[in-house]
């Protein structure tokens, strides 16, 4: 049961990842329009995904050295679908680089 849960959470991390990197490519042209930025900002957006993750790396495997890479999967997973939720409401090309950064 516990190989189960394993593959389960790794999938879900897989979804998450893959997700939030993606998931604001379709309304890109829109919310280049409806916030007036250009297409370096826009990149910059699409960018701000690996540049957390590279900045991050080292620390949170430091993380999982310590705690196990469950509760840190489980933290990840959770800080995502906050970032992605408030993207929603975001006001402006600040607040959605910060989420993404996130």
């Amino acid at each position: 049961m516990e190989r189960l849960w394993a593959l389960l959470l790794v999938s879900l991390v897989g979804l998450a990842a893959t997700t939030n990197y993606t998931n604001h490519a379709p309304l890109l042209p829109l919310l280049m329009q409806d916030l007036a930025f250009g297409p370096t900002p826009a990149g910059l957006l699409s960018s701000a995904f690996f540049l957390s993750g590279a900045a991050f790396v080292v620390p949170l495997g430091a993380l999982v050295d310590r705690v196990g890479p469950r509760p840190v999967a489980l933290l990840g997973l959770f800080g995502t679908a906050l970032c992605t939720l408030g993207m929603a409401g975001a006001r402006g090309y600040g607040d959605l680089f910060v989420l993404k950064l996130l």
